[in-house]
């Protein structure tokens, strides 16, 4: 009889110890989850930082001809908007899919009356905005 009140006594251990691994393994792939989700986000944001400042460099160098800023960009032009899109591979393309799978980015360049422009890079297809800048243009 004692062997029997020792063996179901090491058989509850077990599966406490079990219970316990199964807990901490279970928050641990939450953790590593949402790890992995801000590094997507950091990476979009690092992304959108440079896209915007190329567009501002390029805007500063061609603000005097919006047609060679569209064909350097690489985009199309609608009054004074200037809009290009990048697939997640950070090329240009035509336009995303609105129920694509593939997630990318729209920048819009605004050139308002004084000559400066408003750059903003968000999240294509979901439209969050992911940075803007505000580039001055260089007085000739």
């Amino acid at each position: 009889m004692r062997r029997s009140a020792k063996t179901s006594l090491f058989l509850i251990e077990l599966l406490a110890a079990l219970l316990l691994f199964a807990f901490c393994a279970a928050i641990s792939v939450r953790l590593f989850a949402a790890a992995n989700r801000r590094l997507k986000d950091a990476q979009d944001l690092t992304a959108a930082v440079q896209l915007a400042n190329s567009a501002a460099e390029l805007y500063k160098a061609k603000a005097n001809d919006p047609a060679a800023l569209t064909a350097l960009l690489n985009g199309s032009r609608v009054s004074s908007t200037i809009s290009v899109f990048y697939g997640s591979e950070r090329d240009t393309v035509e336009v995303l899919a609105p129920n694509s799978r593939d997630t990318g980015f729209r920048l819009d360049l605004t050139i308002d009356e004084d000559g400066d422009a408003f750059i903003r890079v968000s999240r294509s297809p979901s439209g969050e905005t992911l940075y803007e800048l505000i580039a001055a243009a260089i007085p000739e």
